[in-house]
């Protein structure tokens, strides 16, 4: 019997509708706050690790900001040495051809010489070959046309 007045009560069977609804509620909210939680965890989670990334992203930056720096550094290091040994190069063949120019200056004016010695002597052996001749042909002709005395 008690059972069925219990049961019966219309004040315990309204009092319990009425907390139905509000354990329902309580329900929800605290399952709403567990799924908040649990996706702020999951937020909070995926925050950290970009951070991380972000942070490992600006040490790889780092790392290759000094590497590049190092290698245009050994890049100028390069060209200052290439730069320095070619015009030590040009200045040595420049040099080379101002000796050669000068060499080839002095060889010509030396050749310049003897050709004009030489010429000078054609022209005084001709002048005496052909005084030879005149003479030669004036004796002959003397031989010939002339009385000999022997």
């Amino acid at each position: 019997m008690s059972q069925e007045n219990d049961n019966d009560d219309p004040m315990e069977e309204s009092f319990a509708q009425a907390m139905q609804p509000d354990a329902l509620m309580l329900m929800l909210i605290e399952k709403l706050e567990q799924r908040v939680n649990s996706n702020d965890e999951a937020t909070q989670k995926k925050m950290e690790f970009i951070i991380e990334q972000q942070a490992k992203f600006g040490t790889d930056l780092q790392q290759m900001h000094e590497t590049h720096s190092e290698e245009i550094k050994q890049i100028r290091e390069v060209v200052g040495r290439l730069a320095t040994a070619s015009l030590n190069r040009f200045t040595e063949l420049e040099n080379k051809t101002t000796t050669l120019e000068s060499d080839f200056d002095a060889k010509m004016a030396s050749l310049i010489d003897a050709q004009m010695k030489t010429e000078a002597t054609v022209n005084e052996t001709t002048e005496r070959l052909n005084a030879f001749i005149n003479t030669v042909e004036r004796l002959l002709s003397e031989g010939r046309g002339g009385n000999s005395q022997s």
